[in-house]
């Protein structure tokens, strides 16, 4: 999933439902969806 921000992630995992137990998550920060890496000419 993505989100906004760590707060929103976490509670996300609280919500959804699985089949499978949950044994952690990792939470990456990345730059994607903001544009950055896209060079204007």
């Amino acid at each position: 999933m993505r989100g906004e921000n760590v707060d929103s992630l976490v509670n996300a995992t609280k919500i959804l439902k699985s089949n499978e137990k949950l044994d952690g998550y990792m939470i990456f920060k990345s730059n994607q969806g903001t544009g950055d890496h896209l060079k204007m000419n």
